[in-house]
C-alpha cells in the first residue's frame, strides 16, 4: 500500500456530513427533462459545497447522478458540473477522495470526448484535481473501466486529450498496478493505428511511460505478431531512461597473489662453506618443486598478467 503524507492531517480537519443534503427530491430534478430544471439542480448543489469547504467522504447517492451531468448536452450545465466534480476532492481530503475516485475519473475521462476545447479543458483540469489529492495508484481496480475508455476508435477527442495527461503521470508514478496497464495494451496499440494523427501521436509518445512499468519483453509479446506496433516499440525502448552504472575494479593480481599482512622473517645469509654443503641437499628438491609449479600453471592456465583487472560488479550511481 502507499502512504499518503496528507492522511494525518486530514483526520485533524473538522468536517460535516452533507449526505443528506442530496435527497431523493434534488437527484430527480439533477436528471429532468428539463434543462432549467437540471441547472437549478446543479446551482443548488454548488450552494451546498460552497458553504461546506470541509465534508466528509459521504456523498449519499449524488456521485452517479452528478457524474451523469458531464455529458449532458448542455454545455452551459456540463461547465458548472465540471466546476462542482474539480471542487469535491480538496473538501473532502486525500483520504476521503480515495473511495470515489474512480467512480469520478471514469466519468471525467469519458467527457473528454467533447469536440469543444473548452469543455476538454476543464476536463483535464478536474483530472488534475483529482490527482492532487490521490496518487494515481488508487485509480486503478479490477474492472479496468480506465482502460476501457480507449477502445472505442469513434472517441478521437478523448483518445488525443487524456493519453498526453495519463502518459505524464505515469512516467512519475511508483507501484502503479502492472495488471491495470496491461489492460490498455490492446487498446493502446489500437490507437498507434489510428486514421487521426494526433491519436497517433499522443500513442507513441505514451509508450515509454507503460515501458518504464511493464518493461519491453512484457508489451513486445502483446503485440504479436504486428510488426508496425513492434517497430514502435523498439523505437520506445531506445528512448528509455538510461540507467548510469559504474564498475568496481579490482586488480586480478591481488586476488591469485593476496598479500599477507604479517611480514616473515628475514632469512639469514648463509656462508660459501654451508652454501657448497648444501648445494646438493637442496638441487632434488628444487626441481620438484619447479616440476610442480609448472603443472600447477598449466592447468590452471592463469596469470596475473593475462587477466589484468577483474570486473567484480556493479552499483548504482544515481
Amino acid at each position: 500500500s502507499i502512504k499518503d503524507e496528507d492522511e494525518g492531517e486530514d483526520d485533524l480537519i473538522p468536517r460535516v456530513c452533507i449526505a443528506n443534503s442530496f435527497g431523493p427530491e434534488l437527484l430527480d430534478k439533477l436528471a429532468d427533462k428539463n434543462w432549467k430544471m437540471r441547472k437549478e439542480a446543479l446551482e443548488t448543489i454548488k450552494e451546498i459545497f460552497d458553504k461546506n469547504k470541509f465534508i466528509t467522504s459521504d456523498l449519499g447517492d449524488l456521485p452517479v447522478p452528478l457524474c451523469n451531468r458531464l455529458t449532458d448536452v448542455n454545455k452551459v450545465l456540463v461547465q458548472l458540473t465540471f466546476e462542482i466534480v474539480s471542487a469535491i476532492p480538496c473538501a473532502i481530503g486525500s483520504k476521503g477522495a480515495r473511495s470515489h475516485v474512480r467512480t469520478f475519473a471514469v466519468a471525467i475521462i469519458g467527457a473528454l470526448n467533447d469536440s469543444k476545447p473548452q469543455i476538454r479543458e476543464k476536463g483535464i483540469s478536474a483530472l488534475k484535481a483529482w490527482h492532487k489529492e490521490v496518487p494515481l495508484p488508487y485509480w486503478f481496480d479490477e474492472s479496468n473501466l480506465m482502460a476501457e475508455q480507449l477502445a472505442d476508435a469513434k472517441k478521437v477527442h478523448l483518445r488525443y486529450t487524456f493519453l498526453p495527461w495519463l502518459t505524464e503521470h505515469l512516467a512519475t508514478s511508483k507501484k502503479v498496478p502492472t495488471s491495470a496497464l496491461t489492460a490498455f495494451l490492446p487498446h493502446i496499440y489500437s490507437c498507434l493505428e489510428d486514421r487521426d494523427g494526433k491519436v497517433r501521436e499522443a500513442t507513441s509518445k505514451s509508450l515509454v511511460s507503460f515501458m518504464i512499468h511493464l518493461g519491453f519483453p512484457k508489451m513486445a509479446k502483446a503485440c504479436g505478431t504486428n510488426q508496425k506496433v513492434r517497430l514502435e516499440l523498439e523505437k520506445a525502448k531506445e528512448a528509455l531512461p538510461k540507467i548510469e552504472l559504474k564498475a568496481e575494479v579490482i586488480n586480478a593480481a591481488d586476488i591469485m597473489n593476496p598479500k599477507v599482512s604479517d611480514s616473515p622473517p628475514p632469512k639469514k645469509t648463509k656462508s660459501s662453506e654451508e652454501k657448497c654443503a648444501t648445494a646438493k641437499q637442496d638441487k632434488k628438491p628444487e626441481k620438484k618443486t619447479l616440476k610442480s609449479s609448472k603443472s600447477s600453471s598449466k592447468s590452471l592456465k592463469l596469470e596475473p598478467d593475462d587477466i589484468g583487472e577483474i570486473i567484480t560488479g556493479f552499483y548504482r550511481t544515481a
